[in-house]
């Protein structure tokens, strides 16, 4: 789930920057296999981001980024698929994480929402994206979840959402981080030279 709400975080932010058009599915595998230690084990939010930072996440493997990205590509499951041959960090470094915020509140949770950073938080044993601040039976948070379909960013996930009220906001607003910015990933910057 730290995979998946890491992935989301970034897909979300990068449609921001970019446009959801422009970017590609990424693996979420690629990004829990960096900071889990078996297939079940679960892994650390904190952990998640700083590898978001230092390593970035792999495209997901579809013929469309098998075109852009050869055989640097991994699939959305599968912990124990190996890593592609070559420097694939190289092409993981162009969706990373840039800068992110450390949320210990409501009010900070609610302002990076508002400023349109997703939010990776921990809550009941479970890893989300919360995507924005959200008037639904009360105040609380929009989210993108790891079960269901989701697709691209911004407006484009298929299914998996939900809905979490004030309480769990507010467990959730203890230790949480937002994603401020990440990097432009080359096929863009190429495209606009």
């Amino acid at each position: 789930c730290v995979g998946n709400a890491w992935t989301q975080a970034v897909m979300v932010k990068l449609a921001a920057q970019i446009g959801e058009s422009s970017i590609v599915p990424l693996s979420a595998i690629s990004a829990y296999k960096q900071i889990g230690s078996s297939p079940n084990s679960g892994a650390n939010i904190g952990d998640a981001l700083e590898c978001g930072e230092k390593v970035g996440i792999l495209p997901l493997d579809t013929p469309e980024n098998r075109q852009l990205f050869g055989a640097f590509v991994m699939p959305a499951t599968g912990f124990r698929t190996p890593w592609p041959s070559g420097d694939w960090k190289a092409i993981a470094a162009q969706f990373g994480i840039r800068k992110r915020l450390l949320i210990r509140n409501v009010p900070e949770l609610e302002q990076a929402g508002i400023n349109g950073h997703p939010v990776v938080v921990g809550r009941s044993s479970h890893s989300i994206c919360y995507l924005r601040p959200s008037k639904r039976n009360g105040r609380g948070e929009l989210y993108v979840n790891s079960w269901g379909n989701w697709g691209f960013g911004a407006g484009g996930h298929a299914a998996g959402f939900g809905f979490d009220s004030a309480g769990m906001v507010a467990a959730s607003a203890r230790y949480a981080w937002a994603v401020v910015d990440v990097t432009i990933p080359n096929y863009v910057m190429e495209g606009l030279s």
